[in-house]
């Protein structure tokens, strides 16, 4: 607002919102911690994985750029565990692959996650490597480092 009024707007043009999804974030963060026992599910330790979401079409409907990330995922599961929720859309391309997803046992591929789950994994992560926009955001929202795999993002 300060910035706007500085730069000539009348302050009748200027409304402070807010953003939705940050809010809900916030909100539910708690209440995600205290409901959700996905992390003994997963076994994982706070701090100690790196989550991975991939699910959009340009790294999905390509196998050759499947079979490169879900090769990357499984390379740096060798260091530190790595969190797939498995997309059904991602589940169907991966099994049309030659991959041998069982050699990493760090690499820890689960049924798709709720909201809450989800917020737990993306807080206590180390890391995450997704190719979603929400997961992004709510990245930047938790502090946790994210690498994106688009060639471009909202």
């Amino acid at each position: 607002v300060a910035n706007l009024q500085r730069e000539g707007v009348s302050s009748e043009m200027i409304y402070m919102t807010g953003d939705v999804m940050y809010d809900t974030t916030v909100y539910y963060a708690s209440a995600a911690e205290t409901y959700s026992s996905v992390m003994d599910t997963a076994q994982v330790k706070r701090g100690e994985y790196v989550l991975a979401t991939v699910h959009r079409a340009e790294n999905v409907d390509d196998p050759e750029k499947l079979a490169w990330v879900i090769d990357c995922l499984s390379g740096l599961s060798r260091s530190i565990p790595v969190v797939l929720p498995l997309h059904p859309r991602t589940r169907l391309a991966i099994g049309e692959l030659p991959l041998e997803l069982s050699e990493s046992s760090n690499l820890k591929i689960v049924e798709p996650v709720g909201y809450f789950d989800m917020l737990v994994l993306e807080k206590n992560s180390k890391g995450i490597v997704t190719d979603s926009g929400g997961v992004q955001k709510e990245a930047f929202f938790h502090g946790v480092p994210c690498v994106t795999l688009r060639g471009e993002t909202e």
